[in-house]
């Protein structure tokens, strides 16, 4: 399983504010208008 983890800074702290994994098409803050397909981005070795 592989996992993009994605974060934000409040107040001084780093708190998850999403988990995607495998296949999943993500939009994340703060590019909420491009939309990441998580299969493009694994390689298989």
């Amino acid at each position: 399983m592989r996992i993009l983890e994605t974060y934000a800074l409040t107040d001084g702290q780093w708190t998850v504010t999403g988990l995607y994994q495998d296949q999943e098409d993500v939009s994340a803050a703060p590019f909420e208008a491009v939309t990441i397909v998580l299969n493009d981005l694994w390689t298989n070795s």
